[in-house]
């Protein structure tokens, strides 16, 4: 984890020594917002069982009216159907960050809660997760950013006590935007919780509709691979977001108003 962390670090440091700056940056003017539906289906490689995951999530971000600074606040409801087991999801988040004209960076705190129905019934999870990041904008159409961080967890079983553990995560992304309302994202992500782990690579596109009407199609897809010759997780995905800033680029709508995934992260999201 620490030679992924070193790795983005030193290319961050490239890109700022060489690259020229975008001047298309800046802390959101009042309050703005992003909401999105989205359904993801997952298979496991090892035992061939599916999941489906439907769900809502919303985005504010704020200026504070001095240097740049700005805050968010994000949240949202998955709900996760399994095997004959099913999950109520519910995540709720900020961040803290400095928008200068050539990126962001700043930290965000998360918390997940999972309660289990039908054959999980009994069982319950939650985590906090806490860490920095940072985006640059190497010019008007390529975005890099990186993430990392620690995550505290715990598991309730009726009956039986819980146990509970501690890790970590660090992230990268690569975007693109093909044309200013057409986006193209690379990520990759590593997990780490009380000695298993997964590391995540994907990649999504995300296409807005029309500038006066600020709603969007995105999709993706993310490969997972676990721990421990565990196999791994194939898992696609598709939403709508909608953009409370008024009509704009989608370039314009995802650098300066909400943080979208560089600013938001879930250990126990990651793991389900």
């Amino acid at each position: 984890m620490l030679r992924i962390a070193r790795l983005m670090i030193a290319a961050s440091g490239i890109a700022l020594a060489m690259a020229p700056l975008s001047a298309e940056a800046a802390a959101p003017i009042g309050i703005v917002g992003a909401f999105s539906g989205d359904y993801s289906n997952s298979s496991y490689s090892g035992g061939g069982s599916h999941a489906d995951t439907w769900g809502l999530n919303g985005a504010g971000a704020f200026g504070l009216g001095m240097n740049d600074l700005a805050g968010q606040i994000n949240g949202g409801y998955h709900r996760l159907s399994v095997s004959g087991a099913d999950a109520d999801i519910w995540d709720i988040g900020g961040s803290a960050y400095w928008a200068p004209g050539f990126g962001r960076a700043g930290a965000s705190v998360a918390y997940t809660t999972a309660n289990f129905g039908g054959s999980g019934s009994g069982i319950d999870a939650h985590a906090t997760t806490y860490g920095v990041f940072g985006e640059y904008f190497l010019n008007d159409a390529i975005t890099v950013g990186a993430k990392g961080g620690g995550a505290d967890g715990k598991v309730n079983l009726s009956g039986f006590g819980s146990g509970s553990g501690s890790g970590g995560y660090v992230g990268g992304e690569l975007t693109g935007y093909a044309m200013p309302d057409l986006a193209l994202k690379g990520t990759i992500d590593y997990v780490d919780l009380s000695g298993g782990h997964l590391t995540s690579y994907g990649i999504n596109a995300e296409y807005l509709f029309s500038e006066a009407t600020p709603i969007s199609l995105y999709g993706g897809y993310v490969r997972s691979d676990l721990s421990n010759n565990a196999g791994h997780v194939d898992t696609w995905m598709v939403g709508l977001k909608f953009y409370t800033g008024g009509p704009g680029s989608l370039v314009t709508h995802q650098r300066t108003e909400t943080l979208g995934s560089i600013g938001t992260n879930s250990a126990l999201r990651s793991a389900l």
